[in-house]
């Protein structure tokens, strides 16, 4: 999970728009690596399907078809394009384990804390301890969630928008 956080960006060219969205962001190119797998598991998957007439895997994911191209590896070893399958296999795999691998950003601002009371900016931060790895989102007050909490912590960054939105408009209204 802590893969798909976004990369230091370098050089980038900034997409009109992209800033200030908050919440949580996605790397970029690890779903682009995850798609560049899955096409190429299906390609191959459709090439088997259409020369043995074999019925595909009754699932469109990556795990799936590749379960199935191993149980075909023996047909795709003697096809003539064989080489093109090794090659197309490898290609993907080594920019999975790249962007698996990319540096993560030091740190990426979430906004304000979504425990009651407390004012601390969350930022993304490596996880702590020597044996941890990955990342995490903490506040300055010591408030921390791991990867498996990030969705949940979405939403509460959300309703916590809502609800100051909602704040500011009363209160806007009760000055008027």
């Amino acid at each position: 999970m802590n893969s798909l956080l976004p990369a230091r960006a370098a050089g980038r060219p900034r997409v009109s728009g992209s800033r200030g969205s908050g919440g949580l962001r996605v790397d970029d190119e690890v779903v682009e690596s995850r798609s560049a797998i899955l096409g190429c598991l299906a390609s191959w998957t459709e090439l088997v399907t259409d020369e043995l007439g074999v019925a595909r895997p009754a699932r469109r994911q990556p795990a799936d078809l590749a379960a199935f191209l191993v149980d075909h590896l023996d047909w795709l070893v003697r096809h003539s394009a064989c080489a093109d399958f090794s090659a197309e296999v490898s290609a993907v795999a080594a920019r999975a384990r790249r962007s698996a691998h990319v540096q993560p950003a030091l740190r990426i601002d979430l906004g304000r804390c979504v425990h009651p009371d407390c004012q601390e900016d969350m930022t993304t931060a490596p996880a702590g301890g020597a044996e941890r790895r990955g990342r995490e989102v903490r506040c300055a007050a010591g408030h921390v969630w791991q990867a498996h909490q990030w969705l949940q912590l979405a939403r509460q960054i959300q309703r916590k928008r809502q609800t100051c939105t909602a704040d500011e408009m009363f209160q806007r209204e009760g000055a008027a």
